[in-house]
């Protein structure tokens, strides 16, 4: 946190001690810090307003000035009258620190920084100083530098909070958990009573997957301020990852009776309904994915209306455009044929990626890579929206057994590459190179998942294009995995490996979609409360025919998980 001080400082070198006009000047600048600190900004600013007139460069009414303008938000004119300040005492430490804030609230934090270090030049002890330095740091995504700067305003201000709480969120972002929890717990025994501190506290608890604790900080911080809707939001997702959707569903109805506009809420309680198989309520809801918080997702602009169900496609063509991952694109392109179906002409704008391999998909005119020019359309539509303007309940999801095909040369390709088959082919996946948020709850390390494969008897296939540097060292150990990911150029080659084999065990990525897509049998292993679109308390899929599922417990480990897999697999193939 940034603040500001209120601190006058002598002015000999602009007046003296008998001059009576500069010392009715001294009176009138004590009364304006005695109106500013009892919370009179109006009048406090016009004495000093009146001091400048006769003393332009009167350093302390500069100063305060200064520190009214940035408390009014006015950081620009703060900014200003605070470098004009400097110039007629350059050493003060209190307005370098207060020009670095005028800074940082205005975005320049290298300028801030610069500022901050000269008070400190002037002032190594000004503990306030090293706290907003590191603020500036953390912006500058300087996170080491920026906890070092923490620690030291810390050693000279044990009761800082602030600092204390800026460090926690410093060791958050460096993904250090553990430290970021004891940072914010002893900002907590200083200011027990506030309420970001807990719902930070909360973030650090679920990304450790410490949900009750998670659950216990939210609470704490909507009690403490009860309209805190990112709070009721959060604290919604923690119980979902409880099973307790019920409840989920009304925190996250309590955050948006708070926001209305919170676009998270309305997500999360869409994708918590989506879970539970409440389809009508949960399509509707999904579509608020456009409007959440650092989302990527923008509707493209198109001079076309979107088509959400009607008017009659009949001779009309329709753009579909992909969007999120590539294992929705797989999943949802399902949707296409009932589109050519009612008439349209159905064109597909899609990740390059996955063009050679759609090609197989029935239904689809014509495919489109981004930034190419449009043909001429009528309406357009983003995939993930299909389900809602096609009214997709439980019992009418479109399946097939296999909907997408591996090209037949390819496919022969892979069968030579693969050589005279002698055990069954297992393709395996454990995980993906996302950034998404929750992947540490969906993938595994390898170490753990080949746990899973026995020793003899299967032949493994790894299907991942890389390999996690992390699990470099144990996947060198397993000889018997073959690796071709620098072979898999698209998922048309995946595609043609996949059709080689006998049975895909994955976690939760594209390669499931895939393979299921195909018909192909596939085991998906999934976390104790895994994307929505494996819903709950079932091993089979509405979506996928082919497809098994195993599920964590609510331990969330994945060890009872490898265990089944390892005694089904030889029964699999009666072994």
């Amino acid at each position: 946190m940034s603040r500001y001080d209120v601190q006058s400082y002598s002015n000999a070198e602009m007046m003296t001690d008998n001059s009576p006009e500069l010392a009715s000047l001294s009176d009138m600048v004590g009364r304006g810090i005695a109106l500013l600190e009892g919370g009179d900004v109006v009048q406090a600013k016009l004495i000093f307003d009146a001091v400048l007139v006769v003393v332009p460069r009167h350093f302390d009414a500069l100063h305060l000035s200064g520190i009214i303008s940035a408390q009014c938000g006015d950081f620009v004119r703060a900014h200003q009258l605070f470098l004009t300040a400097l110039e007629v005492n350059p050493h003060s430490a209190q307005v370098q620190a207060n020009c670095g804030v005028a800074l940082y609230e205005l975005g320049q934090f290298t300028e801030a920084l610069a500022h901050y270090d000269e008070a400190i030049r002037t002032k190594p002890d000004f503990a306030q100083a090293h706290s907003n330095r590191g603020n500036a740091l953390r912006q500058l995504h300087k996170v080491t530098e920026a906890i070092a700067s923490y620690n030291q305003a810390i050693s000279l201000q044990p009761q800082n909070a602030p600092a204390f709480y800026n460090r926690g969120v410093a060791y958050q972002e460096a993904g250090q958990l553990s430290a970021a929890i004891e940072s914010y717990c002893q900002a907590l025994a200083l200011e027990p009573h506030n309420a970001q501190t807990h719902f930070n506290l909360g973030d650090a608890y679920h990304a450790c997957m410490q949900l009750e604790l998670a659950l216990s900080s939210y609470n704490k911080a909507t009690t403490l301020v009860p309209s805190y809707a990112d709070a009721h939001n959060n604290r919604g997702l923690v119980l979902r990852d409880l099973g307790r959707l019920d409840e989920a569903v009304t925190s996250f109805s309590q955050a948006i009776a708070q926001d209305s506009l919170h676009a998270d809420a309305h997500l999360n309680m869409g994708s918590t309904l989506l879970l539970n198989g409440d389809f009508q309520r949960g399509w509707e809801l999904y579509e608020w994915r456009w409007k959440t918080k650092g989302t990527n997702q923008i509707i493209p602009n198109f001079d076309k209306n979107m088509w959400m169900g009607s008017p009659a496609l009949e001779n009309k063509t329709i753009l579909i455009h992909g969007e999120q991952g590539l294992g929705d694109a797989l999943q949802f392109c399902r949707y296409l044929t009932q589109l050519k179906n009612r008439g349209a002409r159905v064109l597909l704008a899609v990740h390059h990626s996955l063009r050679a391999l759609l090609e197989t998909l029935d239904g689809v005119d014509a495919f489109i890579h981004k930034g190419e020019a449009l043909p001429p359309f009528d309406y357009h539509c983003p995939l993930l929206s299909l389900p809602l303007a096609l009214q997709t309940d439980r019992n009418s999801i479109p399946t097939s057994q296999a909907y997408l095909r591996a090209d037949p040369g390819k496919q022969g390709e892979w069968a030579q590459r693969l050589g005279a088959k002698i055990k069954p082919r297992i393709g395996v996946v454990w995980s993906s190179t996302s950034k998404f948020k929750g992947d540490a709850q969906r993938s595994m390390t390898f170490s753990k998942f080949q746990q899973a494969l026995p020793h003899s008897d299967f032949q493994y296939v790894c299907l991942q294009k890389e390999i996690k540097e992390s699990d470099l060292f144990s996947f060198s150990e397993r000889q018997d995995v073959a690796f071709y990911g620098d072979q898999l150029h698209d998922f048309s080659d995946t595609a043609a490996l996949v059709e080689n084999l006998d049975l895909i065990i994955s976690t939760c990525t594209s390669v499931p979609h895939l393979s299921g897509a195909m018909g192909k049998p596939t085991w998906v292993l999934l976390g104790h409360v895994p994307d929505w679109r494996w819903m709950l308390h079932r091993d089979d899929s509405p979506w996928y025919p082919s497809v098994k599922l195993y599920r964590q417990d609510a331990s969330w480990q994945w060890d009872a998980v490898v265990d089944r897999v390892r005694q089904d697999l030889p029964a699999r193939f009666g072994m």
